[in-house]
């Protein structure tokens, strides 16, 4: 419940800023305004807000390396918590493969959509060897597969 709140006091805070941020970016690039599109990109950066929220961000001064470069190795271990880690990330990047086509017309084929879940995913779990989490080969993988 409190990581719940922690992340809802991050999207409000950050609406703030991203609120007339996106609303000047409406006016000046789009010369227009239109209501559905800017709701569509304002709801697109909420989620990657909180999907950062929860993914963590790093904090500077903190180094530890905790890599996992072998796929599917920890289902020997402990398969419930393998199988309840590989649907809640596959389930935090579905919103992704629907909101970026949605925002941007070029991301709307399987292979770029492939690589745009790929690039983040790996952004992220470049991210991580940062902070106290373990950088994962299988979340990689289902983050990618979440997105397409």
């Amino acid at each position: 419940m409190m990581r719940l709140l922690s992340i809802g006091i991050d999207c409000v805070s950050a609406a703030i800023f991203v609120i007339p941020a996106l609303a000047i970016l409406q006016c000046t690039i789009y010369r227009k305004w239109e209501f559905k599109p800017f709701c569509v990109k304002l709801i697109f950066a909420f989620y990657a807000i909180a999907m950062f929220s929860v993914v963590g961000v790093p904090a500077v001064g903190i180094f530890q390396i905790g890599l996992n470069l072998i796929p599917f190795i920890d289902i020997v271990n402990s398969p419930f918590a393998y199988m309840k880690n590989t649907i809640l990330n596959i389930i935090l990047f579905i919103p992704m493969g629907f909101f970026v086509p949605a925002v941007w017309k070029n991301y709307r084929s399987f292979k770029t959509m492939f690589f745009m879940g790929l690039a983040v995913s790996l952004g992220i779990e470049l991210l991580q060897i940062f902070t106290f989490r373990l950088t994962d080969i299988d979340d990689l993988i289902t983050n990618t597969a979440g997105t397409v």
